[in-house]
């Protein structure tokens, strides 16, 4: 017979011995081990070893006989716990951590490791667990999770509190730009109105839009009064580029006129409240146009945000500013733009009421003062043209005052002064001092005389006035061919002489004669000077606001007036014919043109020329 096979294993021992082995192996380590049997029902345990009873505080006779999951209670997760059931169903190995409670009712995270065993014909006999408290781990991780967790809340809560600051920043900016804007042209409404719209292109809008309502939509004709004589409601457009603009234009126009309630523009004027559309629907569309054919031109404008607000005078609504942000557009606006839009509506109607008030009282303080000055009156011989123009930021009277006066002996007198201040005091000193010096002027004493005596009533009535004053007096020379000026000067700019009649075109200031100022101080004998006045001269005289503008110095402003009048004298040909009136007007608007500027006036202007033509009588009486 062959030999038996020797069934003992390497090391001597039976197989019995070997399992037995592997038992007292796997309790004596210090990791929680389990045997499940999946053949009888619900999987019990059929063995644990000392560290799970260690881990769990069920001793083996409590915990074989059971499912494992014993251990799980009211706060272990369901849907962990089912992937060790799919696990043992599919008889696959899985591995979960799972919150598990201890026979005192304490818990702990355990890592189960599950593993199915086949023996060699690959038949299913057992599964066995490996549980590990994990607890210390899980809490760890927990606490690293909570502090990452707390410290994207935080960076994004500090993302959002700089996004609202950046905002409220921008808005801000945006606020002090637009009424910046609309402060610099304060008194000239469309020019204020301009500014508004462009600083809101493209800070806040694709299109920005003010019209502004006629008689019958606001009880005052606005946009008659301030439009420019433009003949629209519409005083202020700016879009992001000539197309947009065009689109906007062809889609207003195709609208019918809005009554009372009719479309976005109607609807604001009839209610007097703001309106916001975040998000531009059709229905939205049909409500804010007039007309079929305007909602066909809108769609292609394709806005996506619109919001209207009213501009408010007199306590109604009396136009409108809209703001439009297409789809191609970074602008969705939500309420912190309707607010910031209402606050700039607010501003433009103040400007507006302001505005509409200020042009009624310039009106009326500019008749009073040009009713205080006189027509140029008709001597032979001599042209002349006269400006005045009151300060552009004040809708009060003023103190400059021109005069031309025919005096006994053929004379005549000459004189330009301005009294200091722009009010009803200075007017009416200004009209004292005008009808005194024609007074003193007519008894032919010389024009220091004049002055002295002009001072001496300042003084003995205490009428609490400062003036300058240039007077002359122009005396036909028969022989001479032209004329004599005789002037005295207290205080005011030297006026200039164009020497036409000579051949040469300099002009000359008439520096001469110099003194103080009237209402100062007592002066006596005040200084005279004489000086040759050719036929085809040309004087000028005028007060500070011609050539004192802000940012120039005056002898600039003096010296480019000097220039145009040079630039105007007469060939020595044509020394006898002299300037034609229209020639002598436009020479007067050409100095209040170019000399002024177009910067807002901070001083009144008042202008006078004397051309001497080259037939001069002997007399003028």
């Amino acid at each position: 017979m062959g030999a038996r096979r020797d069934r003992r294993s390497t090391h001597g021992e039976e197989p019995g011995a070997t399992a037995d082995l592997h038992l007292r192996a796997l309790q004596s380590i210090d990791v929680s081990f389990t045997i499940a049997d999946p053949h009888q029902p619900d999987t019990p345990l059929i063995w644990v070893n000392d560290a799970f009873t260690r881990t769990t505080g069920y001793p083996f006779a409590e915990a074989v006989g059971r499912n494992c999951r014993f251990l799980q209670g009211p706060r272990s997760d369901r849907a962990t716990a089912a992937k060790l059931g799919d696990a043992v169903r599919e008889r696959r190995p899985a591995r979960v951590e799972l919150l598990n409670y201890r026979k005192d009712g304490s818990t702990f995270w355990n890592e189960i490791v599950l593993a199915p065993v086949f023996d060699r014909d690959g038949r299913l006999t057992h599964f066995v667990g490996v549980q590990d408290d994990v607890t210390a781990r899980v809490e760890a991780r927990a606490e690293r999770e909570e502090l990452l967790a707390r410290e994207r809340r935080t960076r994004s809560s500090a993302e959002l509190a700089t996004r609202v600051e950046e905002a409220a920043r921008g808005r801000l900016e945006l606020l002090w730009a637009a009424t910046n804007g609309m402060v610099s042209a304060l008194r000239r409404a469309p020019a204020a109105l301009r500014a508004l719209t462009d600083v809101l292109v493209p800070g806040l809008a694709d299109l920005a839009v003010v019209d502004l309502a006629g008689a019958e939509g606001a009880g005052v004709d606005f946009a008659g009064d301030l439009a420019g004589g433009e003949g629209s409601g519409r005083i202020a457009l700016s879009g992001l580029d000539g197309g947009l603009v065009a689109a906007f234009i062809a889609a207003e126009a195709a609208g019918e006129p809005a009554g009372p309630a009719r479309g976005l523009v109607g609807q604001i004027l009839a209610t007097g409240q703001p309106v916001l559309i975040s998000q531009v629907s059709e229905a939205d569309l049909a409500a804010a146009t007039t007309c079929p054919a305007q909602l066909d031109a809108y769609r292609r404008l394709r806005p996506r945000s619109i919001i209207a607000v009213p501009l408010s005078a007199g306590g109604r609504a009396v136009g409108t500013l809209r703001l439009i942000s297409t789809t191609a557009s970074r602008h969705h606006y939500d309420r912190d733009d309707l607010n910031l839009t209402v606050e700039l509506g607010r501003r433009a109607g103040l400007l507006l009421e302001n505005a509409h008030l200020y042009g009624r009282a310039h009106a009326v303080a500019e008749t009073l003062q040009r009713s205080l000055l006189p027509d140029m009156p008709n001597i032979p011989g001599l042209t002349f043209a006269a400006r005045y123009l009151p300060a552009s930021d004040t809708a009060r009277v003023g103190g400059d005052w021109y005069d031309v006066l025919l005096l006994p002996g053929g004379k005549v007198g000459l004189a330009i002064g301005d009294v200091m201040g722009h009010d009803l005091p200075a007017a009416a000193a200004m009209a004292q001092f005008r009808s005194t010096l024609r007074a003193y002027a007519w008894e032919l004493v010389g024009p220091g005389e004049v002055l002295d005596r002009l001072d001496r009533l300042v003084q003995g009535l205490a009428m609490d006035s400062f003036a300058t004053a240039f007077f002359a007096i122009l005396e036909p020379d028969p022989a001479g061919g032209g004329a004599t000026l005789t002037y005295a000067n207290a205080g005011h700019l030297p006026p200039l002489l164009s020497l036409g009649g000579t051949g040469e075109h300099a002009v000359r200031p008439l520096t001469g004669a110099q003194s103080i100022m009237l209402g100062v101080t007592a002066t006596r004998g005040r200084d005279e000077v004489s000086v040759p006045f050719p036929a085809g001269s040309t004087l000028l005289l005028y007060t500070d606001g011609l050539v004192e503008q802000r940012g120039q110095d005056i002898d600039d402003g003096i010296g480019l007036a000097a220039a145009r009048l040079a630039g105007y004298a007469p060939a020595a040909g044509a020394a006898r014919t002299g300037l034609a009136r229209a020639e002598l007007e436009e020479l007067a608007d050409t100095l209040i043109r170019e000399v002024a500027g177009d910067e807002p006036q901070q001083d009144d202007i008042a202008v006078l020329l004397v051309q001497l033509a080259g037939d001069v009588l002997p007399t003028w009486d």
